[in-house]
């Protein structure tokens, strides 16, 4: 006799195991291909992808990416070309903070980039950190008198010329080295005096540059002050300099405060004070990602 039972059982037995194959097989599918989930759909070009301070990333930026990777199909591309994303949006950023560059809608947060153009920007502020450049950090220190238009109770000449004698007693200590042009900003950001002369006196106090080349960029707001800068030593102080400015309610610029400047760091040659490496690093720490 047939053993009917023992038939049926290994019949059932093979249906069960294609079932669970396919759907294996299925599954697979699903997870590595992906599909199309109507509560969470494909994202289009348009969507944001993420945001590096003050620049927004769209979907649309890592497609033009994926365009030119030899390896699209790699499952690392998309995470390797996002972090690429990150680091050029931080670099362009870093470059403008340090007056490198000036950004632009045209290749900067802009759901349409100029791709082109913003790769040369990106080479264009690596270019700056090469080893033929010379490279300096420094301070300058300012005393206004005349802020967007404001003029104190002195009136305009008596403010002018408190705030030349403030600044004049600062510059004679720091360039004969009995103090540090980081204190006088300090001293100059805790003397309440000088409000009547400038409401955002703290702020505008001191603020620190940085040079990546001898014919550099836009420092202060006077062009001599700026090339006595870019040709001053290390620990070198600069002459006291009469700054201009123009604002909505003047058209035309009129003189506004008094400033100096000293270079605290400078290196050239193969010796710059600082890598691309470590300036990045410093970058990466000012500009957040925030995942959208």
């Amino acid at each position: 006799m047939p053993r009917t039972r023992d038939s049926k059982w290994l019949f059932y037995f093979a249906l069960f195991a294609s079932i669970f194959l396919i759907l294996v097989g299925v599954g697979y599918r699903v997870l590595h291909n992906g599909y199309e989930n109507p509560l969470h759909p494909s994202p289009r070009e348009d969507d944001i992808l993420l945001r590096v301070g003050n620049e927004t990333i769209y979907y649309r930026d890592l497609t033009i990416e994926l365009a030119s990777y030899p390896d699209a199909s790699d499952e690392n591309a998309k995470e390797l070309l996002t972090q690429k994303l990150i680091t050029d949006s931080i670099i362009l950023q870093g470059g403008k903070d340090d007056g490198i560059l000036e950004l632009e809608p045209d290749f900067f947060n802009s759901p349409e980039k100029n791709y082109e153009r913003r790769i040369e920007e990106v080479s264009k502020v690596k270019d700056s950190f090469q080893t033929n450049s010379v490279q300096s950090k420094g301070y300058v220190v300012a005393v206004w008198f005349r802020n967007n238009g404001y003029v104190g109770p002195r009136g305009l000449n008596g403010s002018k010329e408190l705030a030349r004698k403030k600044l004049t007693a600062l510059h004679t200590e720091v360039a004969e080295g009995r103090m540090s042009i980081q204190k006088a900003g300090e001293i100059l950001k805790n003397d309440t005096s000088l409000k009547e002369l400038d409401i955002a006196y703290k702020n505008n106090a001191i603020f620190p540059f940085t040079i990546y080349n001898k014919d550099s960029q836009h420092i202060t707001l006077n062009k001599n002050l700026d090339t006595e800068l870019m040709q001053l030593p290390e620990g070198g102080v600069s002459s006291l300099y009469l700054g201009t400015t123009n604002d909505k309610e003047v058209s035309e610029p009129y003189e506004a405060l008094y400033m100096f400047g000293q270079i605290t760091e400078k290196g050239s040659g193969s010796k710059p004070y600082i890598s691309f490496d470590d300036w990045l690093k410093q970058k990466r720490e000012i500009y957040k990602v925030e995942n959208h």
